[in-house]
């Protein structure tokens, strides 16, 4: 949420509409990618989440577990959090620490806050690229876990990129707002406190 500029830090305002924040068009289709990514993570979820109640069922019932659950869930779910990392910066559910900056004056606030997503969109630009590199490997050797049941890792592998490159994406367009509004000398935005802490 954020506040007008003059208002007190603790009186909320609406959120702006998606595209009135960054402008251009260029938020709505860093929130499409998001959607889809997070609809592909949601519907990967639920043939986890039916897996793991059958395997629990089956445990229960004859005492033998489902032949590669376990290697398929663990890949599976590689899958799923990364891919909804895009989506979880889009709409704010990423953990923030605010207490800081929600009491400096815009400019420091601003300033603080740019430095920030600039060191993370470097941090996030250098982990796509070497786990992009390990995902090529991977896809090209067709990389397999090997137990009881062959389970293909490269999926996993590959989403691993895709999940950092989308959130390091929308931290690029966060950093370009932060850094207008610097330039602009406007008021910083007030976070919400995760907790009561």
């Amino acid at each position: 949420m954020s506040l007008a500029d003059d208002a007190s830090p603790y009186e909320f305002r609406a959120p702006q509409p998606p595209g009135e924040t960054i402008g251009h068009g260029r938020r709505t289709i860093i929130e499409t990618v998001a959607l889809v990514l997070s609809t592909i993570a949601g519907f990967g979820l639920l043939p986890l989440v039916l897996l793991t109640a059958f395997d629990v069922a089956r445990r229960e019932l004859t005492g033998k577990s489902v032949l590669g659950a376990v290697e398929m869930i663990e890949v599976g779910m590689v899958c799923v959090v990364f891919l909804a990392m895009m989506g979880a910066q889009v709409n704010e559910r990423h953990i923030r620490t605010p207490l800081v900056t929600n009491r400096l004056p815009a400019v420091p606030a601003n300033a603080v806050r740019l430095l920030g997503c600039l060191m993370s969109v470097a941090f996030l630009a250098w982990l796509t690229y070497q786990t992009g590199a390990i995902a090529l490997e991977s896809i090209d050797e067709r990389e397999y876990r090997f137990g009881i049941v062959r389970v293909a890792v490269w999926p996993a592998r590959l989403c691993i990129p895709i999940g950092l490159g989308g959130l390091g994406l929308h931290l690029l367009l966060e950093s370009w707002q932060l850094g207008r509004r610097l330039i602009n000398r406007e008021g910083a935005t007030f976070h919400q406190v995760e907790s009561n802490l």
